[in-house]
Order: structure tokens, then sequence, then C-alpha cells
């Protein structure tokens, strides 16, 4: 869920893309942007490895697998948002 906000708070524009903004900011976001990532994949990771630790221990499966299902839905619409959303006066996005 860290990981969604993260990346939720990077501006599309912030990326270093636009003429207007500093090396700073730039650098800033794309920081923010991997610590998001960073986030995100270790959750995927996490929920995977809990599954899988399940899965030898013969217990249930459904708490591991609903843990690596939201963390994997929660990122793949995270990034979507944040591909999808354009810089705000131009109208331009990274997916059409």
């Amino acid at each position: 869920m860290l990981g969604v906000i993260l990346l939720g708070a990077v501006a599309g524009q912030d990326d270093g893309s636009s003429l207007y903004i500093d090396e700073g900011d730039a650098c800033r976001a794309k920081c923010t942007l991997f610590l998001a990532y960073v986030i995100a994949f270790g959750s995927i990771f996490l929920g995977t490895t809990l599954l899988l630790l399940d899965k030898q221990k013969g217990e249930d499966l459904w708490a591991a697998a609903s843990a690596t299902i939201s963390a994997t839905v929660l990122s793949a619409s995270g990034l979507l948002l944040w591909l999808s959303r354009g810089a705000e006066d131009s109208g331009y996005s990274l997916l059409g």
C-alpha cells in the first residue's frame, strides 16, 4: 500500500522530462519512484515467500495467497495509474 501511495505522490511531470524542472526535483522524484518500486516488489516477494512457507508447512494457503494477490493488484493499479497520468498542461500521457 505504501508503494502505491508513493507512486501517486510523484507527479507525471516530475520525472525529469519537463524543461521547467531543476535537477534536484527530478532526482528526488526518481528516488521516490525507485523506493516505491522497491516497496511494491518487496511486498509481492514477501507474500510469495509466505505462500511457499505455508505450503511447506501444510497450513491453509488462503492468508498468504490473499496477501500476494492484493500486493500484486495494488502494485499493478498504482503503476497503471502513474503511466496513464500525463502532464496536466500538455495532455500527454505515457500510455497514449
